[in-house]
């Protein structure tokens, strides 16, 4: 856990309450140069939201500039992506 990375996502502001709780959680996984993996289940089962409203709000993220996901190859369902918050 990086407390600047969550520092940071506490100080961001982004559309809507859903994108803001899946950002808190990626900097509660964050190193301190605010990069983590993560997969969809695993951010919609501690968000308690859908895989696809997860997906939708990291989409928004990225649009508006917070983090870069960077898709990793895909072995299995559960292969877990890497973002970048963009501290």
């Amino acid at each position: 856990m990086s407390a600047e990375a969550s520092a940071w996502a506490w100080a961001q502001e982004p559309r809507s309450s859903g994108a803001k709780l899946i950002l808190l959680c990626l900097a509660d996984q964050a190193d301190p140069l605010g990069q983590c993996r993560a997969t969809g289940y695993e951010l919609a089962g501690k968000c308690r939201l859908t895989r696809s409203t997860v997906f939708k709000h990291l989409a928004e993220l990225e649009t508006h500039s917070f983090l870069v996901r960077s898709k990793q190859r895909k072995e299995t369902r559960q292969s877990a992506n890497h973002y970048e918050l963009l501290l």
